[in-house]
């Protein structure tokens, strides 16, 4: 299963307004460290997600922490990691696709900080400005307000935050 985690945020266009009708698609592995589609005994949608922002560009949900995990490297792209000297570790991170009306998509992903991993990624990915803060919430009051489940969710739970601004369309 895996450890809880909050992710909230806000979703804005170049003018810091609120991008209306901003959808996220959200995707990761599972504890496993396996994708849906790596995973016959995983569901084709596990740990797919699809979220309307709210109209004030705000969003939260919960997943589980993602893990860190070893891309295939039994073939070139093994080869070309073991000529660079490097492993084949990705750090835990979670997939985002944000679309609004009037604005270019954007595609990308974030990473927890304290990954072992960040320096080393197979693929390159890491930015420092895809790496957030993963903090321990103890108590539900320092939990989003607009989260759905905030009186449920079990205690202690990872928590980050994501502000983004659309490029324009």
């Amino acid at each position: 299963m895996g450890e809880p985690l909050v992710v909230s945020g806000r979703v804005v266009d170049g003018t810091g307004a609120p991008a209306k009708g901003t959808v996220l698609a959200i995707w990761q592995n599972a504890g496993n460290g396996l994708y849906a589609q790596q995973d016959a005994a995983q569901s084709p949608t596990n740990y797919h997600a699809r979220l309307a922002v709210a109209e004030d560009g705000t969003f939260a949900f919960t997943t589980v922490r993602p893990v860190s995990y070893k891309v295939p490297d039994d073939g070139p792209a093994g080869d070309m990691l073991r000529v660079l000297g490097r492993d084949a570790w990705r750090p835990a991170h979670l997939h985002m696709i944000v679309q609004a009306p009037g604005h270019a998509p954007l595609i990308t992903e974030f990473f927890p900080e304290d990954d072992e991993h960040l320096d080393g990624d197979a693929v390159f990915g890491v930015r420092a400005r895809l790496v957030l803060p993963f903090a321990r919430v103890t108590d539900r009051a320092a939990l989003p307000a607009n989260l759905v489940v905030r009186d449920s969710l079990p205690l202690p739970t990872w928590a980050t935050r994501l502000d983004l601004t659309l490029p324009a369309g």
